[in-house]
């Protein structure tokens, strides 16, 4: 008995194993690494019940690695550090570095992300080249005279936020060629850009070249600065931009700014090239030669060269410049006074600003990679931000560098992408060495795992990580079958190795070779699995009483069992009784209505019952349970006593406040009693003790007396309420038609006319005499 139950359980964990937990169902290797939670065995496998690929989560997993032995392929994720300078003191002014590691190599696997910490210092004297951009038109001039008196105060003021400190100054007006410019012969010859005074660090000079520098007029509004924007990030050599310094170009203007297309007002179609072009008097010579750059252009260098934008306008141009602050990284903008009278707080704030914040990016983003940045900055909250503000001197800040490799690109190449990690406008960088986890080492040439025509592969393919891939013309697992196929696919169509268009491939007990199914050989020498398409067994569905095959009473023939010894049922548990079939009353087996399937009736037509005496058009017992209902429930009915105590007692009769048929056996029934009264009850016959229960509503439902003294008061206020409402109908007629009488009496009043007649028997005077007097005094 024990060794068949287990059997039993053997079979059933083999069945389950045929299919993996989803998302890990891969045909070879390479997919099957690229999802983080699959696991692959370059064991063999053509003649294991075992997949390849198997997900880690799987609850076979440890006997899965047991078979698999040592040949698992589960890539790691590996970290090392390639480059670890140490964090640069406060007092060093050369060779400075913020940021700790500098170079790593990291291998991961796809989806699975990694972590590892980056330190950045917040050093102090830090050395800072600011560069001041200035817009030369005439509308400029006395911001300029500002700027100069105001000069070495600039100089102090910025030597508060680091004594390593650089100023240059250059100045821009426009394109020298009309419509921009006009071209009239003057002392001093219209130019776009002019360097002129490279980054020093004698504050005197750059004061003496403001009160030198000569502006011009130009013909529009809008102003070149782009122009001399993008000479003075490229061209480090003639500013003399400092390699480990912090660089900052202050971008002061009253105007908008031409970009590119603009230039083709001049007939200059050539896009900008993104190089310096300084001539020996340090001016832009280009600038009729190369149209306006983009604002991509200027955003693309000042990434590259490490500028960080200040833009300090006036207040009618802020919002313009605000929005192109945000399409430029690192890029800041002030409102300038009309006077530029507050060009010292403003510069030195905003320096302030961006030199105690620090910004991480990466560079050229990898749309198959994602870089993430979590830190607790100052405020010791952990959280996903890139950047830290507030930072004092001396302060260093730990980012975890979340990287993850979202996908394997198409191309090989792209497998090993260099990942830059920097901090906007700051010197030093991360270069994260990435290596994906896309092809599995046994899959190429060289490795172990790769045989070429394989013995495993009936020599008629390659072995990759256990899996063969066929030479041309040859299929199968094994690579065992040759397909000379009319369509030139080189496959060979599994649907004859299906009982139905719906059925699994030699209903997932074999496999498909050649066109033909091999079943399976269970752990079990006396279990087998047979037929064409693998569809019967001598176990599955003919497990019976105590886990034994067909209950010991029959033999299994494909999952169906063949009983004997008189024993029926589906696993042969039914011996020949019928005892408990028989009617009581009629001696009948099933009251005719049923056949008797191990000693249990199994009704038809409709019918139930423990005996199939019942059904929903049938009277069934309620008649005669009716008596015993009364007697027993409500002391009432025509059972006496004695009666009652003799012919009930035999029934399980129960109270209940409310009563509902809750099964196909129970049937409801109800009667009016002498006092038409209501009763309901519910039986069933249980079939554990064949005794009929009876459950009975305690409560009946009894019609309401009839209210004879109300029924005549309200007959008679009836019939007061009916004569009222006749009156005042006959009240309202009667007004109604006095109104209309009323109204054509008036109607023909209005309508008589009468007429003016003279007296037929009047006469006119013959003579009229005036009296001579009438009118004087």
């Amino acid at each position: 008995m024990k060794s068949m139950l287990i059997a039993v359980c053997l079979v059933a964990v083999s069945c389950c194993l045929a299919a993996d937990v989803p998302g890990c169902q891969h045909e070879t290797c390479t997919k099957c690494i690229r999802h983080r939670t699959c696991i692959w065995c370059s064991q063999n496998n053509t003649e294991t019940r075992w997949p390849s690929c198997i997900s880690d989560k799987h609850p076979d997993l440890e006997k899965w690695l047991d078979w698999c032995d040592t040949e698992a392929v589960e890539p790691g994720m590996t970290y090392s550090v390639i480059k670890d300078e140490p964090l640069s003191d406060d007092d060093e002014v050369e060779n400075i570095v913020q940021l700790s590691p500098q170079e790593v190599n990291l291998t991961v696997r796809i989806q699975e992300p990694y972590n590892f910490t980056l330190t950045y210092s917040h050093s102090a004297n830090y050395p800072a080249d600011v560069y001041y951009m200035m817009d030369g038109s005439q509308s400029m001039a006395d911001d300029k005279d500002m700027l100069y008196s105001l000069g070495e105060q600039l100089a102090e003021g910025m030597k508060e936020i680091t004594n390593n400190l650089y100023l240059g100054f250059g100045i821009f007006i426009d394109k020298p060629v009309l419509p921009y410019i006009s071209t009239v012969p003057k002392v001093t010859p219209p130019y776009s850009f002019k360097n002129a005074l490279p980054l020093t660090s004698n504050a005197s000079a750059f004061t003496d070249e403001v009160k030198r520098a000569e502006g011009g007029t130009n013909q529009d509004f809008p102003e070149g600065g782009f122009d001399g924007l993008m000479q003075a990030i490229v061209c480090e050599k003639d500013i003399k931009w400092r390699n480990v310094s912090f660089r900052v170009i202050i971008f002061s203007t009253d105007a908008g700014f031409h970009f590119a297309g603009d230039g083709k007002l001049a007939g200059i179609l050539r896009p900008n090239d993104k190089r310096c072009h300084l001539d020996a008097n340090n001016e832009y010579n280009k600038a009729i030669v190369y149209d306006y750059p983009s604002v991509s252009q200027i955003n693309e260098m000042a990434k590259l060269h490490r500028i960080n934008l200040v833009f300090a306008i006036t207040a009618e141009q802020e919002p313009l410049y605000a929005r192109l602050s945000q399409h430029i990284e690192g890029a800041t903008s002030g409102v300038l006074a009309s006077d530029s009278s507050n060009v010292v707080d403003l510069l030195t704030s905003s320096l302030k600003d961006i030199i105690s914040k620090v910004e991480l990016t990466q560079r050229d983003h990898n749309s198959h990679v994602s870089v993430r940045f979590f830190s607790e900055c100052k405020d010791g909250e952990m959280k996903e931000r890139s950047s830290c503000q507030g930072l004092d001197v001396g302060d260093e800040v730990q980012f975890e560098v979340e990287v993850t490799a979202l996908k394997c690109p198409d191309n090989e190449k792209d497998w090993n992408p260099v990942v830059e990690v920097y901090p906007v406008g700051r010197q030093g960088s991360l270069q994260i060495n990435l290596a994906m986890h896309c092809q599995c080492s046994c899959a190429k040439p060289g490795d172990k795992g790769y045989i070429v025509n394989a013995e495993a592969c009936s020599r008629n393919g390659t072995s990759m990580c256990g899996v063969c891939e066929c030479h041309e013309g040859f299929v199968g697992k094994a690579c065992e079958c040759y397909s000379n196929d009319d369509d030139g696919t080189g496959t060979i169509s599994e649907d004859s190795c299906r009982q139905t268009n719906a059925s699994a491939v030699c209903s997932d007990r074999g496999q498909c070779v050649c066109g033909q199914c091999q079943c399976k050989k269970p752990a079990d020498p006396s279990q087998n699995i047979y037929g064409d398409f693998c569809e019967c067994t001598n176990y599955l569905g003919c497990t019976g009483n105590e886990g034994l095959i067909c209950s010991g009473h029959g033999e299994c023939e494909c999952n169906e069992c063949r009983c004997t010894g008189g024993w029926s049922g589906p696993t042969c548990s039914c011996d020949g009784n019928d005892d408990k079939c028989k009617n009581p009353d009629t001696d009948e087996i099933c009251s005719g209505h049923g056949e008797c399937e191990c000693n249990k009736c199994n009704c038809q037509d409709n019918r139930k019952g423990k005996y199939c005496d019942d059904c929903p058009t049938c009277s069934g017992k309620c008649t005669d349970y009716k008596p015993c209902v009364q007697c027993k429930a409500f002391d009432t009915g025509e059972y006496d006593t004695n009666k009652c105590e003799a012919d009930c007692t035999q029934y399980n009769i129960t109270k209940h406040e409310a009563v509902e048929v809750e099964n196909d056996q129970e049937k409801k029934c109800s009667f009016y009693d002498e006092n038409d009264c209501v009763f309901y009850f519910v039986y069933t016959v249980r079939s554990s003790d064949n005794v009929t229960a009876i459950r009975v509503q305690e409560v009946k439902e009894c019609p309401n007396p009839v209210n004879i003294l109300g029924v005549i008061l309200g007959v008679i206020g009836g019939v007061l309420l009916i004569g009222i409402l006749a009156l005042i109908i006959w009240r309202i007629y009667a007004s109604i038609q006095d109104r209309r009488e009323y109204s054509k009496f008036i109607l023909s009043r209005n309508e008589e006319q009468w007429t003016n007649n003279q007296n037929p028997l009047y006469k006119e005077a013959t003579t009229t005499v005036q009296n001579p007097m009438f009118g004087t005094n």
